[in-house]
Formats: C-alpha cells, sequence, structure tokens
C-alpha cells in the first residue's frame, strides 16, 4: 500500500467483494452484487461474511438499494451494474468517497465511516488492529466466536465488520452507544422473517419490492419521518462525537453509523481509530425500537421492538411471534398473495453488560395449510388453542413430573418436603427441553387438522416417554450409597408415574397407555 493515495478501495468501482456462486469463487463490486441479488441469483453467497453479521449486511443491501430506487423514482430492483453504479452516486450527489473503504482526508466521508471535523486522530483514539476486534462480539471468555480470528483481512472482511458494528452494535459503557433500531442498549436488533427460500437473491427480491410499498405507510404513520428528503446515510455527515441527529430528520429506511470510526494506513495494512463519543448519533430512544425496521417484531403491550434472552429462539418464544399474538409482525413477515410453504426465519445476537451471550438463528419450516389458518382469525384461534394447550402440558411434564422425581434422586428421597428450586436437576431438564424444541413444530403443524382431544393426548404420550428417558439417565448417572439406592429409584418412579396418572387421567383410563408406565401412585 501507498500511503500517499489518497482514496482507495472503492466498493462502486472495483471488485472488492468475494463471492461464490455454485463451485465457482470470484470478486465483484457492490454494484455488481445488487445486480445479481436483483436478478434473484440464488447461488450466490459471501465467502469472508461471518455468520453473525449476516443479517446487517443483508439488510445494509436491501436498506441502501430501496433507498436508491425511492430516490429515483424507481421500482424495479432488477438493473444491471452500470444502473446501479449511477442509483448508488445518486445517493451521495455524485460523490465516489462515501463508497470508498480508506480515505486520507478525515474531512471527508469513507464507507461506513462519518468525517472528523478535527481533521486528525491523536493519542485519545484506540487503535482496533482487525476486523475481528472492530465487530460488535464481545464475549466473557472469548470463546463464542474468537474477536482477533482474522489476522490477514481482505478488504471485504473489514466492509462486513463496519456493516456489522454501526448497524446492530449496543451500548458498551459510557461513551460506546448504540443503535436506536434497538429496545435499550442491552437490546437486539433482531430478523424475523418469512422467506419462500433462504438464499440471498431469492430473498432480496421479495423484500425490495416490499420496502417499497411500504415507504409511504411509513411516512404516513405515527412514526417521526418527516418526509422523502430525510438523511439517508448517515456516515457521509460529519461527527464530532457531540451532537446526534434527531431521527424525525431520517429517511424510514436511513442507514446508521453509531460509532466514531476511522480506517487509516500503519505498516503497509489497514488498521482502524475509534473515539467514544458523549451522545448517541440518532437520537430516538423514546422510541424503545419502534423505528418500522421491516425486521423487528414490536411487543403490542408494551410498545417496544423485540430483545431476545439468551435462551434465543425457543418453542416458547416462536410461540409468542408465530401464534400467540402478542408482536407486531414487521412488513418483510406479512404474506403477499404466495403460495406454496415459508421458512419462519429467526436470527439475533443476544448481549448483556459488556458481552455478547450468543448468536441465535433457526429456520423454521411453516406448511402452506399453516400459512392459510395464520391468515384468518378463524385459523389463528384454533392454532393458538392447540399451542397453548401444549405448552400446558410441556409444563406439566417439565417441572410437575420430571423435575419432581429428579429432586427425589438429588435430595436422596429425603422424608420431609423437596426442595423444587434444586439447580442439580437442570442437566436433564435442559435436555428435555432441546428434545421438546426440536419436535414441537413438527408435531403442532402435522396435527393441527386432527380433534384436539386425541392430538393433545397424542402429544402427551411422547412428551412422557422423553421424560422417563431423562428420569432414567439420571437415576444411572447420580452417585446414591449403595444402601439406600434401590429405596431412591423406587421413590423416584414412583413419583413420575403417580404425578401423571393424576395430571393425565384420560391417558391412563384403559390402564396400559402404551408407555410402559404401569407404576404405583404418589407417595405426596
Amino acid at each position: 500500500m501507498n500511503n500517499n493515495v489518497e482514496r482507495e478501495f472503492n466498493l462502486i468501482m472495483e471488485p472488492l467483494i468475494q463471492v461464490r456462486k455454485g463451485d465457482e469463487e470470484l470478486r465483484m463490486s457492490l454494484p455488481e452484487v445488487l445486480e445479481h441479488l436483483g436478478r434473484g441469483t440464488r447461488e450466490i453467497d459471501f465467502v469472508h461474511l461471518r455468520p453473525f453479521q449476516h443479517h446487517a449486511w443483508y439488510a445494509f443491501l436491501v436498506q441502501l438499494a430501496s433507498m436508491a430506487l425511492i430516490s429515483s423514482g424507481e421500482n424495479d430492483p432488477c438493473r444491471d451494474a452500470a444502473e446501479w453504479t449511477e442509483l448508488l452516486l445518486g445517493l451521495t450527489a455524485e460523490d465516489e468517497d462515501p463508497w470508498c473503504v480508506y480515505v486520507k482526508d478525515l474531512s471527508k466521508p469513507a464507507f461506513m465511516q462519518p468525517p472528523v471535523p478535527e481533521g486528525q486522530i491523536v493519542d485519545r483514539w484506540n487503535e482496533i488492529y482487525t476486523p475481528g476486534m472492530l465487530d460488535l462480539l464481545v464475549t466473557s471468555k472469548n470463546h463464542d466466536v474468537k474477536i482477533q480470528l482474522i489476522n490477514s483481512p481482505a478488504v471485504d472482511h473489514w466492509c462486513y465488520s463496519l456493516v456489522s458494528v454501526q448497524t446492530m452494535e449496543g451500548f458498551l459503557g459510557r461513551g460506546n452507544y448504540g443503535i436506536v433500531r434497538m429496545n435499550g442498549g442491552f437490546g437486539s436488533r433482531p430478523c424475523v422473517t418469512f422467506v419462500r427460500s433462504t438464499e440471498w437473491g431469492a430473498r432480496f427480491v421479495r423484500d425490495v419490492p416490499i420496502l417499497l410499498a411500504e415507504y409511504d405507510n411509513l411516512l404516513n404513520s405515527s412514526l417521526p419521518y418527516s418526509g422523502r428528503d430525510g438523511h439517508k446515510l448517515l456516515w457521509t455527515f460529519p461527527w464530532d462525537g457531540e451532537g446526534s441527529i434527531d431521527i424525525a430528520e431520517c429517511d424510514p429506511y436511513f442507514i446508521e453509523v453509531c460509532r466514531r470510526i476511522r480506517l487509516k494506513r500503519k505498516e503497509g495494512s489497514l488498521t482502524a481509530f475509534g473515539i467514544s463519543t458523549s451522545t448517541s448519533r440518532v437520537a430516538g430512544e423514546e422510541l424503545h425500537g419502534v423505528t418500522g425496521d421491516p425486521w423487528t417484531p414490536i411487543d403490542k403491550i408494551e410498545g417496544k421492538a423485540l430483545t431476545i434472552s439468551s435462551a434465543g429462539f425457543t418453542y416458547q418464544k416462536l410461540h409468542q411471534l408465530l401464534i400467540g399474538g402478542e408482536y407486531m409482525n414487521p412488513s418483510t413477515w406479512r404474506q403477499r398473495g404466495e403460495n406454496g410453504d415459508m421458512y419462519l426465519v429467526a436470527s439475533a445476537l443476544t448481549r448483556g453488560q459488556g458481552k455478547t451471550e450468543g448468536y441465535h438463528h433457526r429456520e423454521l419450516p411453516v406448511p402452506q395449510p399453516v400459512l392459510g389458518m395464520l391468515e384468518t382469525p378463524e385459523g389463528r384461534d384454533r392454532l393458538a388453542e392447540m399451542s397453548e394447550s401444549r405448552l400446558q402440558i410441556c409444563q406439566q411434564v417439565r417441572n410437575n413430573l420430571l423435575n419432581r422425581a429428579l429432586c427425589v434422586i438429588t435430595q436422596g428421597a429425603p422424608e420431609g418436603r423437596l426442595d423444587f428450586r434444586d439447580s442439580k436437576t437442570r442437566p436433564w431438564l435442559s435436555v428435555l427441553d432441546r428434545e421438546i424444541d426440536a419436535i414441537y413444530f413438527d408435531r403442532l403443524f402435522a396435527q393441527v387438522e386432527r380433534n384436539k382431544e386425541e392430538a393433545d393426548l397424542e402429544w402427551t404420550r411422547e412428551l412422557l416417554e422423553l421424560a422417563e428417558e431423562q428420569l432414567e439417565d439420571a437415576i444411572e448417572s447420580i452417585p446414591q450409597p449403595s444402601l439406600r439406592r434401590y429405596r431412591i429409584e423406587c421413590a423416584a418412579r414412583r413419583v413420575f408415574h403417580g404425578s401423571a396418572r393424576k395430571a393425565f387421567p384420560d391417558l391412563f383410563k384403559n390402564g396400559d397407555d402404551g408407555t410402559g408406565m404401569n407404576g404405583g401412585e404418589t407417595d405426596d
């Protein structure tokens, strides 16, 4: 690298993004990427993109394409690279600096890097050596994803990390503020959406028209956006770290930057520098993440953007999102007269204080009959009734049967009361939770047209079998005094079987229900 170069790595003019098409690897410019996505090219993949960066990069491309089309009065994303080049330059008044990963003059913008009004980087700026150190993963033991994994980064490594941190980051202590598109600094910017195919191109040609169709609705909604001339690419505006941009001044699909970052040359390679700020870049904390983001559900009661806990997208959370009616679905979720099976795609990076707590991604196949039910009040009510009944059965089997029996084992069948808060039972309860999670929606969707009482009995029988397997595993695994072992085992099985008969009498009307649980009565 030549330190005298004024700017370098122009994303709209140079093939800097390494992609894979089938068995072929090649490099594309940003307009060429948009051309392939706009044609619905399915086999395209981004070689250096890490899994937790997928939604950040995808949302960036969709928002960018949508704003470029809206600004030019166009509505068809199927365009060649030359047309996309013209559209992108139209967003920056023909200035190519905002598309260059490195710009020497700090008073000018660089890609996802706001101009520095001070004109220089001094000692107070922190040096960030690799894209992995720049990005938003901060784990307590550095094991979730290694933050310094990329030792010889390509230009697109830096691009993905810049987009990820600037559009997805949360609060990391004083001076390190997060984005406005999440519910507070410890929230997350999730992706919850329906897709026909999980391939990049198929999703792109579905979502861009949705964003175009929703644009005027967002301008006319209760959200604070003031008009079509709002700020679009916030990295093009100087930022001294003191002032905020009011969200009312922004376009509904604006691409934000939440950190002051600049790339510089050092010893022949790129190095990032960052500095804290006195306030967040976009003022809108009172919105609690309700910004019209096309992929973020909104809690109807609390009026806040969805935040995912470290547990991730469990079957209970997906029930709330898909069936329970507790969330207002984002625009890309809603179906647009589409036929055939679809996938519910859900992803989020969860965070705590000063760390991330895991990247969660789930793809749930949803068959056409279920999609049809979700489109009608009667269908939604039936799904909700069946799912809520099954959730109650899950809770009974987990807490009232398996946990009680496990407590008998872990506490040595005491004469007095059991402590049901015993943490030593968690390993077996966690396995049961995972096994339920793996089959919950498959069984629900397969049985949704059946008689509810019969379907509930079949579901209960299957859960009891899974729970009994965990009980037997615990009996084999937990050491016991040899003189008391037989008594403890018998007591645990008696509690489990007796509790099952009390909780689900219909399953035992004819004696042997087929589960093998013919054992005695509860000793409670």
